[in-house]
């Protein structure tokens, strides 16, 4: 077997895991199966990011986060977890957008959609999402620290109302028990988190009026620093507190190390251990496993995010056993030799009846009437040429 193919034997595991840093990246992998249900394929804010994988695919590094291309273009590279971003506008209202903590949307929904044809409304992502295949889930991190449950619930009710109005199956008059299963199934594709975890309890408090169970709309618990056996057991103790045995906190993502997953692990390549050690920044990935495989006891997922290298994902699913890994581009889970049983299990976007890949019916008059708006510029730009080589 060639040697820059990454085979990790069962007696290797232990002695390499501290070596997952330092090791180049090989060309091909072995291959590991992982069904939908064991590892999820995300693709973070859709697909747009600059990564390794695009790089070294020699795509042209367009971003297009938090838009309906980028949720479609993320499905047709393998994903079936898509990652977005809500944000609330000035006038109280959602959308996809990408904020900082200190950045705010100083425009009115209408205004920024007007500005960003392409983003969508938490309805319109909702709808999207109700028009996909089953499998296909959102994964929504809330930029803005006051969303409710209720917010996105009636979202997605409404989303829901509308779609079943044109449902020629159904009477004219749809029974609101029907919205309401339909609703529901739609809540069971949907998992929110939040860089501030004081959402989870008010959450869960909502869960509980609204009779909704740990698989309706999933909460992620964010880990802030390296987790530890300390972060699962606030977790549990959340779910003790606010929680019931019906509704409970889903998983934990790490995912809130300084300057990220990928990068701190590039600084333990960099600088001396017991120096990261003293700043509270060593990642020991030998008790990482172990926080993993706690989780695990106390029927708690458990993901990592951000991370690109292929190497390192590869072996924080395979060695760590993490349940997910989200890359900003998920090509690099193909690349890293995670398949599906299948080449069925992969999902496409779905059509609407003219062929044309599905797009929310306010979305599509917003983005025809921005694509007028350039035409007649770029027509305006060339008749104002044509008159001035006239009159030249």
């Amino acid at each position: 077997m060639p040697q820059d193919v990454l085979e990790v034997a069962d007696h290797e595991k232990d002695t390499e895991i501290t070596q997952i840093g330092g090791i180049e990246t090989p060309r091909e992998f072995t291959i590991l199966e992982r069904d939908r249900e064991e590892l999820p394929i995300v693709g973070h804010r859709g697909f747009g990011e600059k990564t390794v994988s695009q790089h070294r695919l020699g795509q042209e590094l367009v971003s297009v986060q938090n838009e309906i291309v980028g949720l479609e273009t993320s499905l047709g590279a393998g994903a079936d977890t898509l990652e977005i971003d809500f944000a609330r506008t000035k006038d109280g209202k959602l959308v996809t957008a990408h904020l900082t903590p200190l950045q705010k949307i100083d425009q009115t929904q209408e205004e920024y959609l007007k500005e960003h044809p392409e983003a969508l409304t938490a309805e319109e992502s909702f709808d999207w999402l109700l028009h996909q295949d089953p499998e296909v889930k959102l994964y929504v991190e809330m930029k803005s620290n006051d969303i409710e449950l209720s917010e996105l619930v009636n979202n997605a009710r409404s989303a829901v109302t509308k779609a079943a109005e044109k449902d020629k199956d159904l009477p004219s008059k749809v029974p609101e028990a029907e919205i309401t299963e339909r609703t529901n199934k739609l809540l069971e594709r949907i998992m929110v988190y939040s860089t501030n975890n004081d959402f989870i309890p008010k959450f869960l408090e909502e869960k509980k009026k609204l009779g909704l169970t740990t698989n309706h709309v999933k909460l992620w618990w964010i880990s802030h620093g390296l987790a530890s056996k300390e972060t699962i057991d606030s977790v549990n103790e959340v779910n003790k507190t606010a929680g019931t045995p019906e509704s409970r906190v889903y998983g934990v993502e790490q995912g809130m190390m300084p300057l990220g997953t990928e990068q701190m692990l590039k600084l333990q390549d960099t600088f001396a251990e017991d120096l990261l050690g003293k700043l509270g920044l060593n990642i020991d990935l030998d008790s990482l496993k172990e926080v993993v495989e706690y989780a695990h006891s106390l029927d708690t997922k458990f993901i990592t995010g951000t991370v690109d290298n292929i190497e390192w994902i590869r072996k924080l699913i395979e060695v760590i056993g993490v349940d997910g890994v989200v890359p900003n581009n998920p090509i690099d889970l193909e690349m890293a030799g995670i398949k599906r049983p299948s080449w069925e299990q992969k999902l496409e976007p779905a059509r609407d009846e003219e062929g044309k890949t599905y797009t929310p019916p306010s979305v599509k008059e917003r983005v025809e009437a921005a694509n007028r708006k350039r035409s007649d510029y770029r027509i305006h730009q060339a008749r104002t040429a044509l008159e001035e080589i006239a009159n030249n």
